[in-house]
């Protein structure tokens, strides 16, 4: 099934330059103090990266959202080299811990409850808010820079 819109299809090659506005919209985000969105545009920028090497195996959408399952049908994973394994494997599983894809409702004071929930205020000193956003924006960057490299 494709995504047919105005504006045309939604393939491997519009995920892929998705992912990488998106990342480049992080550190915008996070110097305005946009902490939730930071967060939210941080996991579709990995979600839209995932997707763009799923489409490009010719593999079907999926309307769900479980990220660590979309990135190995797409065969992210077997894609990174040894050398940077280490750091892809913790960078998608802190995105797994922090990203849900319904952030984008949450507000402020409803993402603090989540991580707190989740006990990531733990030994943070200050806007435990600010933080993780800082955390999981930079391991999508991580993600990003692993991703380009591999789609070339």
């Amino acid at each position: 099934m494709s995504l047919s819109k105005p504006g045309g299809e939604i393939n491997a090659d519009v995920y892929f330059q998705a992912a990488q506005d998106h990342a480049n919209s992080l550190v915008r985000l996070y110097e305005d103090k946009q902490y939730v969105l930071t967060v939210y545009v941080a996991g579709l920028a990995a979600e839209c990266l995932i997707r763009a090497f799923r489409a490009r195996k010719g593999l079907p959408f999926r309307s769900d959202h479980p990220l660590i399952d979309l990135a190995r049908e797409g065969g992210f994973p077997e894609l990174v080299p040894s050398v940077h394994r280490a750091a892809f494997d913790a960078a998608l599983s802190n995105l797994i811990l922090h990203w849900r894809n319904n952030h984008r409702f949450r507000s402020n004071a409803a993402l603090k409850r989540f991580f707190k929930d989740l006990k990531l205020d733990r030994h943070i000193k200050g806007d435990y808010l600010k933080e993780n956003a800082r955390l999981l924006s930079s391991n999508v960057l991580e993600l990003a820079g692993l991703g380009v490299m591999k789609w070339r």
